[in-house]
């Protein structure tokens, strides 16, 4: 069974899933988006000097710096971020 990743329609983190059902399945990377799971017209947009899948990848406490920086300001995602911080999950990834 072949799944495409977000940048072909079928969402599974860039990566592509082969499992032939006799054997161990195998993983690789999406060629299409090198595992980045956008196409270049959205990492054609930037915030604050990041595109999208940067932000994605950063723990949750880089990523409250970065969400109330100057140049971003998003409160309702920063406001996710410390809720990761106070419980203790501040280094779990936001993507």
């Amino acid at each position: 069974m072949l799944r495409h990743c977000r940048f072909q329609r079928l969402l599974r983190a860039g990566v592509i899933y082969l499992d032939f059902g006799f054997m161990l399945g195998q993983s690789t990377v999406c060629g299409a988006c090198q595992g980045r799971r956008f196409n270049d017209d959205v990492l054609g947009y930037e915030l604050g000097g990041k595109h999208i899948a940067d932000v994605l990848e950063l723990p949750a406490e880089n990523a409250l710096d970065y969400l109330q920086g100057p140049d971003v300001k998003i409160t309702a995602a920063a406001k996710i971020a410390q809720r990761f911080i106070d419980v203790g999950l501040g280094y779990v990834r936001l993507g």
